[in-house]
Order: structure tokens, then sequence, then C-alpha cells
């Protein structure tokens, strides 16, 4: 990943997302529920509205921030929940 965060790509978890669901945007805390870095959409919107979300190193600063395909960078996004808990989002893309 692009920053100096300290985090390697190969010690990150993946989720894989619809290529869709960027097309048309998501907020970021349903984005942390699906991803699994919150239990619930509650948990999220907490997390990000004490300032503890991040994506691709820049904190969200309002909870239902659209996430889109403008936000990726390289070959996926990173999102982040308070400072060790990372997960990389990547597009779930069919190869045919």
């Amino acid at each position: 990943f692009g920053g100096n965060n300290g985090v390697s790509d190969k010690s990150v978890p993946l989720y894989r997302i619809a290529p869709e669901m960027l097309e048309t945007g998501i907020s970021a805390y349903i984005l942390f529920e699906n991803a699994g870095l919150c239990k619930t959409r509650g948990e999220a919107r907490r997390l990000i509205s004490q300032g503890g979300g991040y994506l691709n190193d820049q904190k969200i600063s309002v909870f239902d921030q659209t996430v889109s395909a403008k936000d990726l960078t390289g070959d996926g996004l990173l999102l982040r929940a308070g400072k060790k808990r990372y997960m990389k989002v990547v597009l779930d893309v069919v190869k045919k």
C-alpha cells in the first residue's frame, strides 16, 4: 500500500466486493460492517463518528460518507478500524 503505516500487503485480510457496489457507492459504515471490521452497523457508525475509521489512511469524517470506485488506489481500498485492525477491499472480478 502507499504510505508508511508499517503494514505489509500479505498480513492484511481481504474482503471481496462486487464492482457494482462501488459503481453506485456504499456508505462507509455499511462497508465496515460488511467487511467484518465491526459486528453491527451501529458499532461501525460509532467507530467512524469517534474518529476511528480510515479509508486509504485518510480519516473518514462522517459515518455515511460514500465510498465509490473513485476511492480505489492500485488494486483496492484499505480500511482501518482503530490503530491495528485492517482490511483490504478488492473487486471480485469474475474471469471468463
